[in-house]
């Protein structure tokens, strides 16, 4: 169970590496914040927090991260219709395209930290069981 949770602690780590990317290349190309960027912001805080108060319910973390995410995620004001606009065509598309990468790569480590806790808590359910 030690190792699932310092794997864990390790990918919120490179999670919150993801999201400052995002948010750093949202600032830089765009004077105003889209609306999801507030839930962006709130799990980057959330993980800080988290770390400095060394906190161990990861479980109760990895809930809220997922929550700000799916938020993040609206349909119609979130990530997936978000697009930065810039004049050159070409960088445009390029800009664009490392933004859908390093959104899809926080996407797909959130997923990773997910079933991390679920492995965590089957391997809590057994060690209990074993117990009785």
């Amino acid at each position: 169970m030690k190792g699932h949770f310092i794997e864990t602690q390790v990918k919120l780590n490179r999670l919150q590496d993801y999201l400052h990317n995002v948010i750093n290349q949202i600032k830089e190309y765009n004077t105003r914040e889209p609306r999801f960027l507030q839930f962006l912001h709130t799990m980057d805080k959330n993980i800080s927090i988290c770390r400095e108060y060394h906190f161990t319910d990861v479980e109760e973390l990895v809930k809220i991260l997922n929550e700000d995410w799916k938020n993040a995620n609206n349909v119609y004001t979130g990530i997936p219709e978000y697009y930065i606009f810039l004049e050159d065509f070409q960088k445009r598309i390029k800009v664009n395209n490392q933004l859908f990468n390093i959104v899809k790569m926080t996407e797909s480590l959130l997923c990773q930290i997910t079933d991390n806790i679920e492995e965590m808590k089957k391997e809590q359910d057994v060690t209990l069981a074993e117990q009785l």
